[in-house]
C-alpha cells in the first residue's frame, strides 16, 4: 500500500517537471517597441517603390554655380529662331533704306552674324537671297566695343565696353541705346578709369535666350590678352570706390551669377593694349568674343 502511494507521488512529480520542461521551451513574442514599430511602417509593400525613400534635397556640390540644363534644340526651333533673326533684319534694313541711323545699322550686324553663321542651315532660299542682295557692314568690327554672339543652344550674347579710340567715340550714343541708359558709356568709361588710366577693362553682357526653354543660366566671363594670357576679375564688393561709382549712376550691384535676360557689368584688372577676347562660358557650352567677331562668323 505504501509503495503504492509512493508511486502515485513520483508520477505526480514526474508529471510536473515534463510540463514545467515543455512550458519553458514556449517561445514569446515581445510587444514591439516604438522603433520597430517606426521601421515596420515604412517597409514597402510589394507595390511600393524604394526610389520614393531616396531624399532629393540634398544640397548640390559647391561647384554647382557651372551646372546648367543641357538645351539641345531641334530643327524646327532653330527654324523658329532663324525666321525671327530674318524678320528683324530685314526691318533694319527696311529702316535703313529709309534714312540712315548708325543704331540700326549695327544692330543689323547683330542678326546677320547669326544669320551667316548658326542658323544659315535654317534660312528659305528666299531669304539667303535676300541678304546676300543686302548685307550690311560696319566699321566697329575692327573697333570691338559692341560684340555679338550666338550658342548652338540658342542664347544670345551682346557684350558692351567703352570705346578706346577716339573715332569711335561715335559708338557711345549706340551703346547708350542699346542698354537703354544714357549714361551706359561713361559709366564703362569711368569705371576703367578707377586705378590709372587703361587698368581696369569693363564689359557689360546681356544673355537672352531665343529658344525660350531656359528659366535661369549661370555663366562665366573671362580677358584674355593677345598671348591668351588670363586676366584677373575684380569683386566689385571688394571697391568701396567702385561701389560709389555704381551709386553715382544709379546702377544695382549684382554678384548673382544666375542673369539670363538681364545685364550684368564685369571687371577686369588689365593694362592689355592691342588685341584682347572675351570668352563667355556657361559650363557646357562657351564662345570668343573679339575683335575678328564678325568676320569668323561671316562666310
Amino acid at each position: 500500500m505504501k509503495l503504492k502511494k509512493h508511486m502515485i507521488q513520483l508520477l505526480i512529480i514526474i508529471l510536473v517537471l515534463i510540463v514545467l520542461s515543455m512550458s519553458s521551451c514556449v517561445e514569446t513574442t515581445p510587444e514591439p517597441t516604438d522603433s520597430t514599430k517606426i521601421i515596420n511602417s515604412f517597409s514597402p509593400t510589394p507595390t511600393e517603390s524604394l526610389v520614393a525613400s531616396i531624399d532629393t534635397s540634398t544640397p548640390k556640390p559647391e561647384n554647382s554655380n557651372m551646372i546648367n540644363e543641357i538645351i539641345v534644340l531641334t530643327d524646327e526651333e532653330k527654324r523658329t529662331i532663324s525666321e525671327k533673326l530674318f524678320t528683324e533684319y530685314k526691318e533694319y534694313v527696311d529702316e535703313l533704306d529709309n534714312k540712315y541711323s548708325l543704331y540700326n545699322e549695327v544692330m543689323a550686324c547683330g542678326k546677320l552674324i547669326g544669320l551667316q553663321g548658326i542658323y544659315r542651315p535654317y534660312l528659305t532660299d528666299e531669304e539667303i537671297k535676300f541678304i546676300e542682295s543686302n548685307v550690311i557692314t560696319n566699321s566697329n568690327t575692327e573697333n570691338g566695343s559692341i560684340y555679338f554672339g550666338y550658342l548652338e543652344s540658342g542664347l544670345f550674347i551682346i557684350g558692351l565696353i567703352s570705346p578706346k579710340e577716339a573715332e569711335y567715340i561715335k559708338y557711345a550714343p549706340v551703346i547708350n541705346q542699346i542698354r537703354n541708359d544714357d549714361n551706359e558709356d561713361i559709366l564703362l568709361w569711368t569705371l576703367d578709369k578707377i586705378p590709372d588710366y587703361e587698368d581696369y577693362l569693363t564689359i557689360d553682357v546681356y544673355i537672352e535666350d531665343l529658344s525660350n526653354k531656359r528659366d535661369f543660366l549661370k555663366y562665366e566671363v573671362d580677358l584674355f590678352d593677345r598671348y591668351n594670357l588670363k586676366q584677373q576679375q575684380i569683386y566689385i564688393l571688394d571697391s568701396d570706390e567702385i561701389i560709389a561709382t555704381f551709386g553715382d549712376y544709379n546702377r544695382v550691384i549684382s554678384n548673382e551669377k544666375n542673369l539670363l535676360n538681364e545685364w550684368k557689368i564685369h571687371i577686369f584688372e588689365s593694362k592689355i593694349w592691342g588685341e584682347y577676347s572675351f570668352l563667355l562660358f556657361t559650363g557646357n557650352e562657351h564662345i570668343t568674343l573679339d575683335v575678328y567677331n564678325y568676320q569668323e562668323l561671316d562666310n
